[in-house]
C-alpha cells in the first residue's frame, strides 16, 4: 500500500504531527522504537506564558496557546482520557529587586491577560517568600500518558511500525521509500535529540540538553496550582507532584543520575516545609537548538525528506501550532516561516 508520509519517531512531535495528519485524512504511518529516547516521558508538559528571570512573555504565546488548547482537547476526546488542564503558577520573589522586575515586565502591553491576583495557597508548604506574582492561563499536558495512549491508537489502526529506523535500508535518491509491503512518498523525521545521529541533518546546530525530574508524594493535600520558587513544583494529583529541571550539555544517557537526585532533593528540602517521599526519578534529553526555535522543513538535497524537530523545553506549546504550519506548507504550498525553517542555517 502507498502512503504519503512515514513519520520517524513518536515522541511529542511525532505524536502531534501524526494526529493532525489523521484529522485531515492524509495517509501515513509512524515508525518508532518504543520511545527509548523520548525526553517527553520525563517532562511536566507545562505551557507557561511568562518565563525567565526577567518575566517575559513566551515567544508567540498568543498564537501558540489557542492551537495547543484545541489540539490537546481533540486528542483527549479521541483517546478518551483527560490529558489537559488549566492552572496558574505562583511565582515567588526573593527580594524587592525581583518584585520590581515583575511589576515592570508585567505592566507592558499584552501582559494583562496572563497576570492575576490571587491568595497564595502554598503559604503552609514553603518558607515565606518576600512576595509573589500570579501567572494565569497556564496549561499542563500529561505528555507521557498521551504518547502511550496514542501508540495504542496507532496499533489499533495498523499504522505503527515498531522498530528503530535504519538508514541503510533506504535509498534517498529514490522517488519512493519501500518498507515491507508499503511505499512512502515522503519521510518526516521527528526523532528528538537522536537527530544528532542522523547523517541527513548532521550539520544543523542542535544543542541537546539532558533534564531530570522527580515525582514526590506528600502527606498533606496539595493545592491544584503550581509553584515556581527556586525550583518548579507541579501537582499531578492531590498528594503527588512533579519537580525537575536542569541542563546537562555533555551527558546524553537517558538514565537518571545520583548527582541530580542529591542536588535536587537538597534544593527541595530548602523550600519545602513538610515531609515527602520520592516515588520515581526520570531523565530525558531535550532536542534543543541554537536560538531556541524549532527546525522545520525539507532537506536541501532530498525534497521528500522533511524535518520536524527542535521543540526543546517548550515542545508542549510549540508542537501543535508548528505541526499545523508544516502540514499547510507541505499540502498547500504555503511559505514556511523563516523563523523556524532549517534553511536559516
Amino acid at each position: 500500500m502507498q502512503y504519503k508520509y512515514l513519520i520517524v519517531g513518536q515522541g511529542l512531535a511525532g505524536t502531534i504531527l501524526s494526529f493532525k495528519l489523521s484529522q485531515k485524512a492524509i495517509p501515513h504511518k509512524v515508525m518508532d522504537n518504543g520511545h527509548k529516547t523520548a525526553a517527553t516521558l520525563a517532562a511536566a508538559g507545562i505551557i507557561n506564558p511568562i518565563t525567565g528571570r526577567r518575566y517575559v512573555k513566551s515567544w508567540m504565546i498568543d498564537d501558540l496557546l489557542p492551537a495547543a488548547r484545541e489540539t490537546y482537547a481533540a486528542l483527549s476526546k479521541l483517546l478518551n482520557i483527560e490529558l489537559f488542564k488549566e492552572s496558574v503558577i505562583f511565582r515567588t520573589f526573593a527580594d524587592q529587586a525581583q518584585e520590581n522586575q515583575w511589576n515592570e515586565s508585567t505592566s507592558r502591553l499584552g501582559y494583562r491577560p496572563y497576570v492575576g491576583n490571587l491568595p497564595n495557597p502554598y503559604e503552609d508548604f514553603i518558607e515565606p517568600p518576600y512576595g509573589y506574582g500570579v501567572i494565569q492561563q497556564v496549561c499542563q499536558v500529561d505528555v507521557a500518558q498521551m504518547i502511550i495512549a496514542y501508540q495504542k491508537e496507532l496499533k489499533q489502526q495498523g499504522l505503527l511500525i515498531e522498530q528503530a529506523f535504519d538508514h541503510s535500508q533506504f535509498d534517498y535518491d529514490s522517488e519512493e521509500f519501500r518498507f515491507a509491503d508499503d511505499a512512502f512518498l515522503n519521510m518526516i523525521f521527528c526523532e528528538g535529540y537522536s537527530v544528532i545521529h542522523n547523517p541527513l541533518f548532521e550539520n544543523l546546530p542542535f544543542q541537546p540538553a539532558k533534564g531530570e525530574s522527580l515525582s514526590i508524594q506528600t502527606k498533606d493535600k496539595l493545592p491544584t496550582s503550581m509553584l515556581r520558587d527556586k525550583i518548579f513544583i507541579a501537582p499531578t494529583d492531590s498528594h503527588t507532584c512533579w519537580t525537575g529541571g536542569g541542563y546537562q550539555w555533555d551527558d546524553f544517557e537517558s538514565e537518571p543520575t545520583e548527582k541530580f537526585f542529591r542536588e535536587w532533593t537538597d534544593k527541595l528540602d530548602k523550600v519545602w516545609k513538610g515531609d515527602y517521599d520520592v516515588l520515581s526519578h526520570r531523565a530525558g534529553v531535550r532536542p534543543s537548538v541554537k536560538g531556541r526555535r524549532p527546525l522545520i522543513g525539507r532537506h536541501p538535497r532530498y525534497n521528500h525528506i522533511i524535518l520536524f524537530n527542535g521543540m526543546g523545553t517548550k515542545g508542549t506549546s510549540l508542537a501543535p501550532y508548528w505541526a499545523e504550519h508544516l502540514i499547510t506548507h507541505l499540502e498547500q504550498g504555503e511559505r514556511l516561516s523563516e523563523e523556524v525553517s532549517l534553511g536559516r542555517f
